[in-house]
Order: structure tokens, then C-alpha cells, then sequence
């Protein structure tokens, strides 16, 4: 940590000493006269005079070097290799997407501007869990990544804005002061609301029903996207002992937020579909009668034969054997 706190406090020393000393040679001299002849000593005209007069230039100071420390990303890199002595700036710079969504589950901001292709993350899957979770975020997407179909799916879970690298300020500005107009737009529509509810109280002659606003139709978007993304992950890994949790994991949002999504889009539950993806993968295999019905139970992913059995023929009305026989009766 001393090589890089006492860079830091040499650089830091060096420029305070040049901004303080330019700033107080600037004061006038008559200040010091006066508190002279008013019978001050030399300490007490730079305690009383000279100190409060400088607040300013302290204040530059401390401003500079604070922004100077904390985003000293390159020294940091250089001389904390070590995860134990990561600085915050470091940190922020490591972060794994788990933590970054984390970190954005506890702040809750605004506005986000976010990458769409980065290390181990589907940025559209973890756009989708955030819009689904935070539907009032603003998002803008800035990437290197020129891909149209990527842009159509980022605007349809309601993306802001979807920015190219290298981008102009111009452009950063005017996502920003997007992003903010539609925060501001939302917050009227919802201060009117109560006086729009008092309203609809009173009789009316005809009533017609109002569309849709557009972050519900976002938020469905977003619930649509990782639901999908879900099912696929299910149907990919039904052979492991896979848990809600874990598929929640991959979709970047909670356990309690994944099964909520399932109920509504699918109306079943996590159990239920697994277990349907099972059974549907038991029935195929069933066609090879070189496969015990024990080695079938253990390839779709039950450890467990009794529970199989249950299973099966609670979805199916038949045993794995019965099944088995109504299949070769078929086929003859």
C-alpha cells in the first residue's frame, strides 16, 4: 500500500505547495500591514489573516486531489496486484458482472450507462433482469459492438439509447438529458394520477379504455426476455441437479423475482417445468428398450427412482413401463 500512498501524498504536497504559496503571494500586503500595526505577530496575522483568506485555494486543493486519488486507475494496477489491497478505484474496475449487478440492486440509481459485450456477460440478459426489476431505470448502451439485431432487441427492453464507440460528447449529453426528460415524465404522469383517479370516479356517458402505458409494455418485454432466456437454460442443463437459484443466476435476477416471472408468463412453477422438461426428454429415450428405465430416470436428471416413478406417471397417467408397452403396441 506505501508505494502507492506515498506517490499520492508526494504529488498531492508538490501541488499543494504551488497553488498555496501563487495564491497567498497574490493577497495584499496591506492586509498584513494593518494586522501589524494592530499589534498582531507574524503567527497571529497567519492564523487570523492569512489561513481564512486562503479557504478557497485549500479548497481547490483538496478537490484536485481527491479526484487525482481516486482515479489513479493506472498506479493502482501497477502496484496492487494483490485482490487484498484492491483500492475502491480498482475494485470498481474488477468488478465480475454479479458484483456490478449487485452493487446496482443496492444503489438503485437513475440512470445507467452500461456495455452490452463484456467478459462472461450477455449484456441483454442482464439489461432485461434490471428493466425487470427496475422498470423506472434509465438505460443507455455504450459499446463497440455494431450489431443491428443486438440494437433491436436493446430498444425493445426499453433502452434509451444505444450508443457506438467512440462517441462525441454531444451525444453523451443529449442520451443524458433523454434519460432525464423521461424521468421527469414519469414523475408528472404519476403526480397526476390521483387527481385522473378522483376523476374516473364520476359517471361517465362512455368510457374507453386506455392504451397501454410504455413501460408496462417495456416491462413485459423485459419479463418475456429472461422467461425465454430461463426456459432455454432449463432445457440446456435439465440433466444436472439444477435448482431455482442457479437459473436465476444466470438470468441476473433473484429467486423470488424468476419465480414470479414463471407463474405469470407460464403459469407453472420452476418444479414443474423441470420436471416436464424431464419427462418429455424420458419419454424419447424410452423408445430404446436397450436403456434400463433406471439409467432413463438417472440421464434426465432424477438421482432418485421412486421419485421418477411418481412423477412420470402423475404427468403421464401411466408407469415408465406401461408407457414403454403403449409405445411398442403402437409401433406394431
Amino acid at each position: 500500500m506505501l508505494s502507492v500512498i506515498l506517490p499520492q501524498i508526494a504529488g498531492n504536497l508538490s501541488f499543494a505547495i504551488v497553488v498555496l504559496t501563487g495564491y497567498i503571494k497574490g493577497l495584499p500586503i496591506e492586509l498584513e500591514e494593518a494586522a501589524f500595526l494592530e499589534g498582531c505577530g507574524p503567527i497571529q496575522i497567519f492564523f487570523k489573516v492569512i489561513i481564512p483568506l486562503t479557504k478557497p485555494a485549500f479548497a481547490t486543493v483538496a478537490i484536485f486531489s481527491f479526484l487525482w486519488s481516486y482515479n489513479d486507475l493506472f498506479t493502482q494496477m501497477f502496484f496492487l496486484r494483490r485482490p487484498e489491497t484492491r483500492a475502491i478505484t480498482r475494485l470498481l474496475n474488477d468488478l465480475t458482472s454479479q458484483e456490478g449487478e449487485m452493487v446496482i440492486n443496492w444503489v438503485c440509481p437513475d440512470i445507467l450507462f452500461s456495455d452490452i459485450r463484456m467478459p462472461g456477460v450477455d449484456g441483454l440478459s442482464m439489461i432485461a433482469a434490471l428493466k425487470s426489476q427496475h422498470p423506472d431505470m434509465e438505460i443507455t448502451i455504450l459499446t463497440g459492438f455494431r450489431d443491428f439485431e443486438y440494437a433491436r432487441q436493446a430498444i425493445r427492453l426499453g433502452v434509451t439509447r444505444y450508443l457506438l464507440k467512440p462517441s462525441k460528447m454531444d451525444e453523451l449529453t443529449e442520451a443524458i438529458e433523454a434519460m432525464v426528460a423521461q424521468l421527469d415524465q414519469r414523475t408528472a404522469v404519476r403526480k397526476k394520477a390521483p387527481v385522473d383517479a378522483v376523476q374516473s370516479e364520476q359517471p361517465e356517458t362512455e368510457q374507453t379504455e386506455p392504451p397501454q402505458p410504455e413501460e408496462e409494455l417495456q416491462e413485459s418485454a423485459a419479463g418475456s426476455f429472461i422467461v425465454n432466456n430461463a426456459l432455454q437454460y432449463i432445457a440446456e442443463n435439465y440433466r444436472e441437479k439444477l435448482k431455482l437459484s442457479d437459473v436465476a443466476e444466470h438470468v441476473y435476477v433473484s429467486q423470488w423475482h424468476l419465480s414470479k416471472l414463471l407463474n405469470r408468463y407460464t403459469e407453472k412453477s420452476f418444479s414443474d417445468i423441470l420436471n416436464h422438461v424431464r419427462i418429455e426428454k424420458a419419454k424419447e429415450l424410452l423408445a430404446d428398450l436397450s436403456l434400463r428405465i433406471g439409467d432413463i430416470a438417472e440421464q434426465v436428471g432424477f438421482l432418485d427412482m421412486a421419485h421418477f416413478s411418481r412423477v412420470f406417471k402423475k404427468m403421464t397417467g401411466h408407469s415408465a413401463n406401461e408407457y414403454r408397452n403403449l409405445m411398442q403396441g403402437r409401433k406394431r
